[in-house]
């Protein structure tokens, strides 16, 4: 922002945005929605064993969480169909640690090259605000 109100789009989605990704996947494991808040409740619980794409944009700092989302409901369903268990807090973390590791890999390069000293995430859960929280608020 060079001036007040005045902005510059740098990155943006390509298509499901992430909350979108988390209220899918919660909703194919039979979690509720949001999903946010569901799945970092069970990825606590979790272990980061399910191997998941880490997704790919042309643009630097564009967003895409549409293959990790579909990634996940095809692992589900190819369980399901071969009557396997999918385990839902394995599942919760593995999901949760890629989209967010995702999230943070673009964010964090583009918070040091434009020099950008306040970050807004909203709607997201804990486990998202935590990497990127540069300490309390200081009123």
């Amino acid at each position: 922002m060079n001036r007040y109100l005045s902005f510059e789009i740098i990155g943006e989605t390509q298509d499901d945005a992430i909350g979108e990704a988390f209220d899918k996947v919660a909703r194919v494991v039979g979690l509720p929605c949001p999903g946010g808040v569901a799945i970092d409740r069970e990825a606590k619980k979790g272990h980061n064993v399910y191997k998941l794409p880490i997704p790919h944009t042309e643009g630097k700092y564009d967003y895409s969480f549409s293959g990790l989302k579909t990634a996940v409901i095809n692992l589900v369903t190819k369980e399901r169909n071969n009557n396997r268990e999918v385990n839902v807090q394995d599942l919760a973390c593995s999901f949760q640690t890629t989209a967010i590791n995702y999230l943070l890999d673009k964010a964090l390069p583009c918070i040091d090259e434009f020099n950008i000293k306040q970050v807004v995430l909203a709607h997201c859960n804990p486990t998202c605000k935590a990497p990127i929280n540069p300490g309390p608020l200081v009123t």
